[in-house]
């Protein structure tokens, strides 16, 4: 979803960075974002680390000046082992991913939105 939520926003002008615990991951989406003359950024970062979140954010304000949507797609593991085979760390690693990765995203844009005065959040 969010690679061809990407490459949709990139086509109609938008500034799009992606981003990704694994460069590999959101450089791939860039490069195929660049390779049609649109504008695209990569950037490697934990998104249930907070400080990881706050370099993003950083990184983004210094480059365009403003954030004008945030998109949160892509965030979660989907292991097909059903309930009784989780594990303790399956269950917190989703946790992470699936809450606590949200919540680092909103907590530090949230900021910028409030000082724009505008500003959108999806999440899929």
């Amino acid at each position: 979803i969010g690679a061809a939520t990407s490459l949709v926003l990139a086509r109609q002008g938008a500034k799009v960075i992606s981003v990704s615990n694994e460069m590999i991951n959101c450089q791939t989406v860039t490069d195929e974002i660049l390779a049609e003359g649109n504008h695209g950024m990569a950037y490697e970062a934990d998104c249930t680390k907070g400080d990881q979140v706050q370099g993003l954010v950083d990184t983004v304000m210094d480059k365009y000046g403003k954030v004008d949507v945030l998109i949160n797609a892509g965030i979660h593991s989907a292991l097909p082992m059903g309930f009784a085979k989780m594990t303790e760390e399956a269950w917190d690693k989703g946790i992470d991913l699936n809450l606590n990765a949200h919540f680092q995203l909103i907590h530090k844009f949230m900021p910028v939105f409030l000082q724009q005065q505008k500003g959108n959040i999806i999440h899929f």
